[in-house]
């Protein structure tokens, strides 16, 4: 899978280093490490089913279409992110693994996908959130305007990104 995704400067996460790289298919072993840390309770809530994860992960690194960025602590990978072309929409997921949740990474990880669907022209992402994570509905408030609808118990968030006029391009 070539990608285009260029990620900004690595930003600072607690005692370590965060790193943002482009998805490659020589990541797959590292992926799938990470998948195999999270928990089934994130692992629910990010695919809204019971899974573990793998074939997931096995699809994205073979997938075309798909803009995947990956989260690093050292030699470690933490973090999957991807923006992923449908029929209609760009639709927005993101897995961290489980002891590294609530540090900014997920945040990072959409800044980055959001930096690259601005410069792609692309005005809207999607994204499906269960009603129970309804926190995640304040990041994606950050990156632009939110139309929302919640259908037994998940919310469908659609986000605009693009640029409002007078501000800057970054969320």
């Amino acid at each position: 899978m070539t990608t285009s995704i260029k990620p900004p400067i690595p930003a600072q996460t607690p005692a370590r280093q965060l790193q943002i790289r482009a998805l490659s298919p020589d990541q797959l072993r590292d992926l799938l490490g990470m998948v195999g840390r999270c928990s089934p309770s994130t692992l629910f809530h990010r695919f809204h089913g019971i899974t573990d994860g793998t074939a997931y992960i096995r699809h994205l690194v073979a997938a075309s279409g798909h803009e995947s960025l990956t989260a690093w602590s050292g030699t470690r990978c933490i973090g999957v992110a991807t923006l992923a072309r449908s029929a209609c929409d760009h639709e927005l997921g993101i897995l961290v693994e489980d002891g590294w949740q609530r540090r900014g990474i997920g945040t990072e990880l959409l800044t980055c996908l959001v930096a690259f669907a601005r410069a792609r022209g692309i005005d809207r992402i999607v994204a499906d959130v269960l009603g129970e994570d309804s926190f995640v509905l304040s990041a994606l408030r950050r990156v632009g305007p939110l139309v929302v609808t919640l259908e037994s118990g998940v919310y469908t968030v659609r986000v605009n990104v693009r640029p409002v006029l007078g501000e800057p391009d970054a969320p």
